[in-house]
């Protein structure tokens, strides 16, 4: 683990302890880089997942029918 010192706006940091429920800003700021890098992750995971062609026999006529059927 590193140490670092950055600047942090008062009110910011105000508002995220008072969202996110921490008591300290060490806490607001862990659980706010974890937040970022899950939504960043998810969204690659979702544009991954549409870029896919998995769901191109879905619209295959004849592969519709053969499931109904």
């Amino acid at each position: 683990m590193s140490m670092t010192s950055i600047d942090i706006p008062d009110e910011l940091m105000a508002e995220v302890l008072e969202l996110t429920g921490q008591k300290t800003k060490r806490g607001a700021v862990i659980l706010s880089l974890e937040e970022a890098a899950r939504r960043r992750r998810q969204k690659r995971a979702l544009e991954r997942m549409f870029t896919l062609d998995f769901m191109s026999d879905l619209l295959d006529p004849e592969v519709r029918a053969k499931a109904r059927g």
